[in-house]
């Protein structure tokens, strides 16, 4: 009878012992690989719309970092800065340490405004132990703008709509599918105008123009997205919100767009920009002044 207990212990610790190793070599199959290529990120910016880096104009430089640690000596004619006028390595020095790589300006050159750059690294940029990327990477850059100007664009490409002129505006636009402004404010809660914008001059069919940007003003919601969602977005939508009472509205209140044709900078990009007046409180004027405050940003390509 013991030898029999003894019997069953032995297989249960066997069997129990396998299962054991069993489960640690499955652990160890799942352990993802390490990559054979080397890779780079851009930690100090964010990415927009899976597509470009946002990059304030005033900034004096941009970091790189690599998986591993770079061969100084593959660096040179493998990492480039450019924009559209062509290769700007005459402006800028390539700083190194370790996994890092730094594109530091010179002091008199400065970044434009809603400008897009380029930031080119090639296979032929190695780590210290011979990796290098798996293909030539090109990475898109653009610019915040700071401009205030004024002026007008002949570009049949930006549409801006009020509430007082939207049926003529309609009219002069050719609206295939035109929606009362009464019937668009029910419909969508009082808040916003994106589903008509997006009918009207955004979506093809039935919008006869797909217009790079679309402005709507009144009583609404501030607001600043891309349409469609995603790196393929072909238009902007704008809503410069409300500029009355605080307490007669939920949304934020005192916002105002700013609109940068790209013929007013020479750039490819059109560049609208949301703000808000607020308070200064940190002004230590017991009696503050208001001041423009950024809330959200955007840019398109004309090309």
């Amino acid at each position: 009878m013991k030898k029999g207990k003894v019997f069953y212990l032995i297989t249960a610790l066997i069997l129990s012992s396998l299962l054991i190793i069993q489960q640690s070599c499955k652990k160890d199959d799942e352990l993802p690989e390490e990559s054979p290529y080397l890779s780079v990120t851009l930690h100090r910016l964010t990415l927009k719309h899976d597509l470009y880096y946002q990059l304030k104009h005033n900034e004096r430089s941009i970091e790189m970092e690599f998986s591993l640690p770079i061969d100084t000596g593959t660096v040179a004619g493998n990492i480039s800065f450019s924009d559209k006028s062509g290769s700007l390595s005459s402006h800028y020095d390539l700083v190194i340490s370790g996994r890092r790589v730094l594109i530091a300006f010179h002091s008199d050159f400065h970044l434009s405004d809603g400008w897009k750059y380029l930031l080119t690294i090639t296979t032929g940029l190695k780590s210290t132990s011979g990796e290098s990327l798996k293909q030539n990477e090109t990475i898109e850059l653009r610019t915040s703008t700071n401009l205030t100007s004024i002026g007008s664009t002949q570009r049949n490409s930006i549409a801006c709509i009020i509430e007082d002129f939207w049926a003529a505006t309609q009219v002069k636009n050719a609206v295939p599918v035109p929606i009362e402004c009464c019937l668009q404010a029910i419909w969508n809660g009082h808040s916003d105008l994106f589903i008509a914008a997006k009918t009207e001059y955004m979506k093809q069919p039935p919008a006869p123009t797909a217009y790079k940007v679309v402005a709507f003003g009144h009583t609404h919601e501030p607001m600043l997205k891309v349409y469609p969602p995603g790196k393929q977005y072909t238009s902007i939508y704008a809503n410069s919100g409300s500029w009355i009472n605080a307490d007669d509205c939920n949304h934020a209140v005192r916002t105002y767009l700013i609109i940068n044709p790209a013929e007013w900078t020479g750039s490819d990009l059109d560049v609208v920009m949301l703000y808000q007046y607020n308070l200064n409180s940190n002004s230590g004027n017991p009696d503050p002044p208001y001041e423009p405050v950024l809330l959200s940003e955007e840019s398109i390509d004309i090309n």
